[in-house]
């Protein structure tokens, strides 16, 4: 279908008796005509890149030594990081 018209871009049917005699297939012979030159061409598919990890606003890597450091030093450092956008 285009703007609201229906364009014929194919028939299907199947072979009536007298033409399908000779056939040695037990099933009833069928025949498929498709027009290529009417068929509409689809958009060519646009590809992205997957990302292997999921998307975040913030990526953070956090090296701690084995003594404890609070919670809240941690977040103010990473508040207070140049490289935040």
């Amino acid at each position: 279908m285009r703007d609201g018209t229906i364009t014929v871009v194919g028939s299907f049917g199947e072979v009536h008796r007298r033409y399908a005699r000779g056939s040695a297939s037990p099933a009833r012979p069928s025949r498929f005509d498709l027009d290529l030159d009417n068929c509409p061409l689809a958009k060519p598919a646009q590809m992205r890149a997957i990302t292997r990890h999921p998307a975040s606003a913030r990526d953070v890597l956090a090296a701690a030594s084995r003594r404890v450091i609070p919670a809240a030093r941690v977040e103010e450092v990473i508040e207070k990081s140049p490289s935040r956008s």
